[in-house]
């Protein structure tokens, strides 16, 4: 192989790895993100149960982190923000 072959094909290999470099960071931003907004929601569902009726389960955070699925957060947030006692709350996560 020529040196202007070797030398074409390590551009071409770097600009690959530039292109990787950028679109890892890309995806690593985006499920950063992603796991923030869960992680709020969580935290949410938890401050309003906690101002609603005063206490809540010890484990209620860790059962909340099973709770992976960005919807079901969202869902579960509006159930804690009507549902009429903790009990009931516990009853659509699953806790009896």
């Amino acid at each position: 192989m020529s040196w202007e072959e070797n030398y074409f094909f390590d551009l071409i290999r770097q600009e690959g790895h530039a292109l990787g470099l950028v679109e890892g960071r890309k995806e690593g931003r985006k499920e950063g993100r992603e796991e923030g907004r869960e992680e709020a929601t969580r935290r949410a569902i938890l401050h309003v149960l906690l101002s609603r009726f005063g206490q809540v389960p010890d484990d209620l955070a860790s059962r909340l982190e099973e709770v992976t699925a960005f919807q079901d957060l969202e869902s579960l947030l509006k159930e804690a923000a009507v549902c009429p006692d903790v009990s009931s709350f516990l009853g659509r996560l699953g806790i009896r």
